[in-house]
């Protein structure tokens, strides 16, 4: 199949008959020799959507293990001994599933990657700081992520930004209180930490970051305190 707006478009076919969609065996797959980033890429918009989308009850990639890495690379475990999650099976096991009972406490790490929406053409992959799981990358103009948090009180906190980028951008931080923008240096593809201040209200909320520049950046996690 090709572009997430290919599968939407196949998957809004079906909805007329009002019953739960299963969507098996589907991957980036309408032409040969698809390189392991455009797959990447492809799984991460594809399961953004389909993880929003509240008609879908099940999907399953295609295909768990295979030899079709020189061509298509959509295995998500190596094909030899010993038997390993390819960079895109760890992309599968560990991205979002914009779990709606998800809500990180104040003074937590929030992984980048486990946001409740996203918004835009969100990808993901292999961290490559000194720790975590997975990245957010190519988080610009047009691109969010929201992130459900709890606050014992009402107050203003400092949200601190794990980022990379190769170039000067910035993004946009909103809370029910109100809207910052966080300017973020060019730091040369190097991991840097920045803080903003936020005001959060008391019990359950929202924060969401928006992408503001035109160059992207790379997210590995917030955490506010």
């Amino acid at each position: 199949m090709g572009g997430a707006s290919a599968l939407k478009s196949y998957l809004d076919g079906f909805k007329k008959y009002g019953k739960p969609l299963w969507l098996t065996e589907f991957c980036a797959w309408d032409r040969d020799n698809i390189s392991a980033v455009s797959q990447m890429e492809y799984m991460a918009e594809a399961i953004n959507l389909l993880e929003a989308d509240a008609d879908v009850f099940r999907y399953a990639w295609f295909i768990p293990r295979g030899n079709g890495e020189s061509e298509v690379h959509n295995s998500l475990l190596t094909s030899r001994v010993p038997i390993e999650l390819t960079d895109l099976g760890a992309v599968f096991v560990n991205m979002s599933t914009q779990d709606a009972s998800l809500y990180y406490e104040t003074g937590t790490v929030i992984p980048a990657e486990h946001y409740r929406s996203a918004s835009g053409s969100i990808h993901l992959r292999p961290v490559t700081d000194v720790s975590g799981i997975l990245e957010v990358y190519n988080l610009r103009t047009g691109n969010s992520l929201t992130y459900q948090v709890e606050a014992a009180s009402a107050g203003s906190f400092g949200l601190q930004l794990r980022y990379s980028s190769f170039a000067d951008s910035s993004v946009e931080i909103s809370t029910s209180e109100g809207v910052c923008t966080l300017d973020l240096e060019n730091s040369g593809n190097e991991w840097r930490t920045v803080t903003a201040q936020i005001e959060l209200p008391a019990g359950r909320s929202t924060v969401s970051v928006a992408g503001t520049g035109s160059s992207g950046v790379c997210l590995n996690w917030l955490l506010i305190d």
